[in-house]
């Protein structure tokens, strides 16, 4: 039989290790939410089942202290002590439960992220095509450009001979008065045909713009495409790591639960003097585990976008 301040100091010491273990989880976890929205969305699960976690702890913690009353009577107080403790392993078997669901969901999330990276690469093809669609629209506005200066040329032209035909027939008098007529049209028409031409380069320096600020486009969009692709890839990675780092947490962690409960359930039926300690210092571990959990809780209820379907799955899975 221990004496009583070896029992305290191995209470405090295992005590102690539950801390330092339930701290990993809590870094682990603080790791993981500062993901992007996928992974946060996860962990709302595992707050959900952290807070369901909480309340069979607490009712451990009622427990204890309704077995309070049989103190006095060391060995039945050792046997309810005992029963609680099962009753805490239950507790951990549930959390099994949910971190399996929890786990799941993860992995349905990375083979999401991977399936979206590779539709992205489906977007290579229509891409180049138009990636290459301004270089094609500025050729074509090189050729219409040239038609243009052509009209114009033409046009010019056209007014010269109009110009010279009309002075030639006002030389023969008065039989040329209709060619003057017709020349001085031909002229107008030379002049107008000039306008429309020079507005279509007019027109023609606007689309050049246009094709300018599309070109400018289409390079962010491929810039865009192969940023989120880069990112999407390092969000499985980073989200399979901590995962990774995560589950061998909770391993330790349930383990070492469980280890704690079978020997302190061998603690408190060797002496009934014992009982007493033991169940203080149990209640202390509660309240310190109901500390960290509640501060797990808060962290976890300001993660933003909180997907309603996997709250309403982990209150079921809880």
């Amino acid at each position: 039989m221990f004496s009583g301040k070896r029992e305290k100091a191995l209470l405090e010491e295992e005590l102690a290790a539950l801390r330092e273990t339930e701290k990993r989880e809590r870094e682990l976890l603080h790791k993981i939410a500062g993901q992007k929205d996928t992974a946060e969305e996860q962990f709302a699960r595992m707050t959900a089942s952290r807070a369901q976690m909480e309340k069979e702890i607490e009712e451990i913690e009622q427990q204890m202290q309704q077995n309070g009353e049989l103190s006095e009577n060391g060995a039945q107080a050792a046997g309810e002590l005992h029963n609680t403790l099962i009753t805490m392993n239950n507790g951990i078997a549930t959390f099994d439960a949910n971190h399996s669901v929890f786990m799941e969901q993860v992995k349905g999330q990375n083979e999401k992220v991977v399936e979206i990276v590779e539709n992205n690469k489906h977007f290579t093809t229509p891409m180049k095509h138009i990636s290459e669609a301004p270089q094609a629209l500025r050729e074509m506005r090189q050729a219409l450009g040239e038609r243009a200066e052509r009209m114009e040329e033409l046009s010019k032209t056209m007014g010269v001979l109009a110009l010279n035909s009309a002075i030639e027939a006002g030389r023969m008098g008065e039989s040329g008065t209709r060619f003057v007529t017709a020349a001085e049209q031909v002229r107008a028409y030379a002049d107008d045909y000039e306008q429309e031409a020079l507005a279509l380069k007019d027109q023609l320096g606007e689309a050049e713009e246009r094709i300018a600020s599309l070109e400018e486009q289409v390079h962010h969009l491929n810039e865009l495409l192969k940023e989120n692709n880069i990112s999407m890839g390092k969000l499985y990675r980073d989200c399979a790591q901590n995962m990774a780092a995560y589950e061998t947490g909770q391993i330790g962690l349930r383990g070492l639960i469980q280890d704690t409960a079978v020997a302190r359930a061998d603690v408190l039926q060797q002496s009934a003097d014992e009982n007493v300690r033991a169940r203080e210092a149990f209640l202390k571990y509660v309240s310190g585990m109901q500390e960290e959990l509640a501060e797990q809780k808060s962290s976890a209820d300001e993660l933003e976008n909180v997907c309603k379907s996997i709250l309403q799955s982990a209150g079921e899975a809880g």
